[in-house]
């Protein structure tokens, strides 16, 4: 007879513990892991999960602390509805506690709050989670060139008070970030030291491949970034030198992804 060691029977343990569990009992679990991790930063900048709370009949509530000032008039509340919605719908692809909200068929509301204390709620029903599709409005929402702008404006505000951000390995500096029309810019600076590495080993042409194709990489990982580019946004990176001259520039589309 194969014999079972300590270490096999502490987990067989733990995970008969987990399947065992109700789903109430879960959805308090999933609770008090997001609290131990808040705030959790979700949306490119654009807000944070700051607290979580279980509630009966297998309900989740996320506490969203909205890091821009917006009025909450009608349109930009059938534009948040739809965003978050999206959003977070979307993460149940990604993230691990998502999926298991998903699976558990939970309904989760994530509650808004502004800096200046407006508050709405919006709740994501089971059937949300089965097809990101139907959470799309067909008017009010995000499909008006307005409404996409104003989404797009919280997203540079919220981006610009991280400025300026270096990446540590690269030494890259991201210096601006703003709006034309549907299009987010973002303005880097490449150190002398990188330039001459690249331009020296005459990989320029690589290198400006090797950007469009990390730049469409990150903007499939984030939710909110995906979003607003399969609504009709641009994305265009501008890299400059350090004497403030362009490099290079990028756009990247919905056709890119």
């Amino acid at each position: 007879m194969r014999k079972i060691t300590f270490l096999s029977t502490v987990v067989l343990c733990g995970l008969l513990a987990v399947s065992c569990m109700s789903p109430q009992q879960k959805i308090d679990s999933i609770a008090k892991k997001l609290n131990k991790d808040c705030p959790i930063e979700v949306g490119n900048g654009a807000g944070s999960i700051i607290s979580a709370e279980s509630l009966p009949e297998k309900t989740l509530k996320m506490n969203f602390q909205i890091n821009s000032t917006l009025d909450l008039d009608e349109p930009t509340r059938a534009m948040l509805i739809e965003a978050m919605k999206t959003i977070f719908v979307s993460m149940a692809d990604t993230d691990y506690l998502f999926k298991k909200i998903k699976k558990m068929e939970a309904t989760v509301i994530v509650s808004i709050v502004t800096p200046n204390n407006e508050a709405m709620d919006i709740v994501i029903n089971p059937d949300d989670f089965k097809n990101v599709e139907k959470v799309q409005l067909t008017k009010g929402g995000m499909d008006s060139e307005d409404n996409v702008q104003t989404i797009l404006k919280t997203m540079a505000t919220s981006f610009q008070k991280q400025l300026p951000m270096v990446d540590e390995e690269t030494g890259i500096k991201t210096i601006d970030c703003y709006v034309e029309r549907m299009t987010l810019v973002t303005v880097g600076e490449l150190p002398d030291e990188f330039l001459e590495e690249v331009i020296e080993e005459g990989d320029s042409d690589t290198f400006v491949a090797l950007l469009k194709q990390m730049m469409v990489e990150m903007i499939k990982e984030d939710p909110s970034m995906k979003y607003v580019v399969d609504k009709g946004v641009t994305v265009k990176y501008i890299y400059k030198k350090t004497d403030g001259s362009v490099f290079v520039e990028q756009d990247v589309s919905k056709a890119d992804l």
